[in-house]
């Protein structure tokens, strides 16, 4: 329990690690359009399907990272 309130206070404090966690879920936003992006150009269906998960994975860690932000910025 210690160790959790000293991961994440810092961010109910608003201090650094709640604005480089902000700026790691803007990068991965970033990257995910990106990959996105290669999805759609790809012919073949693999990767397609190979680009389109990887894209999935960073919109699910930014939101991920999101939640922890609400919960514990509150």
């Amino acid at each position: 329990m210690n160790i959790k309130w000293s991961i994440f206070g810092d961010l109910k404090r608003g201090g650094d690690m709640f604005q480089e966690l902000k700026k790691l879920i803007i990068n991965l936003s970033y990257i995910q359009t990106i990959w996105d992006a290669e999805a759609k150009k790809r012919q073949d269906d693999s990767e397609k399907m190979y680009a389109t998960g990887v894209s999935d994975g960073f919109k699910h860690a930014a939101v991920a990272l999101d939640s922890i932000i609400r919960k514990y910025s509150t």
